[in-house]
């Protein structure tokens, strides 16, 4: 028998996850279920997701805990140039710089 967990995506008041069924298969194929899981949990328009896959017939459980897809974040590229030395790391000029100095002697 396995139970699986269906819980929003969307965080109540709190900061919590809200389950909003939990739902109990007879069947004893495991990993047919978890790989079903991951192809619901991709649906990104969906309000819900499977949160848990548990296998309950087996001593131990075997619980398997899924995440749900994000959407993707697209980046520009851009380049960053530095003109002005002063602002490396160094400074304009090492010697200077007193935090690179060092205090002990050898």
């Amino acid at each position: 028998m396995l139970e699986i967990k269906y819980v929003y995506k969307t965080l109540n008041q709190s900061g919590d996850r809200v389950l909003e069924s939990v739902a109990e298969i007879k069947s004893k194929n495991y990993i047919k279920y978890i790989q079903k899981a991951k192809v619901y949990n991709e649906d990104i328009a969906n309000d819900l997701y499977i949160a848990e896959v548990k296998d309950l017939s087996q001593t131990p459980n075997h619980t398997t805990c899924l995440k749900q897809a994000r959407l993707p974040k697209t980046t520009n590229d851009f380049t960053l140039r530095a003109r002005d030395l002063k602002y490396s790391q160094l400074g304009n000029n090492p010697w200077d710089n007193p935090y690179l100095i060092p205090t002990i002697e050898f």
